[in-house]
């Protein structure tokens, strides 16, 4: 929660999860309490051409080795 919140002072943050993931994504945004975090949904996640487009415009990636870390 600590790296998004200093994160989103001076980016805006993207938060993705798998489904069995989406509370602790609700509740890292709800700390934030900044509309500089957004959650990315699960539409969009499934589309692996928009989200690899998306991820490859992004300054800087935060993950641990999961589907986000390879694309």
């Amino acid at each position: 929660i600590e790296l998004t919140q200093k994160t989103a002072q001076k980016f805006p943050v993207l938060l993705t999860a798998g489904p069995n993931e989406q509370a602790l994504v609700q509740k890292i945004k709800h700390a934030c309490a900044d509309s500089n975090v957004q959650v990315f949904g699960k539409e969009q996640a499934e589309d692996l051409d928009y989200f690899a487009g998306v991820l490859g415009r992004a300054r800087a990636l935060f993950a641990h080795s999961t589907g986000p870390l390879h694309v």
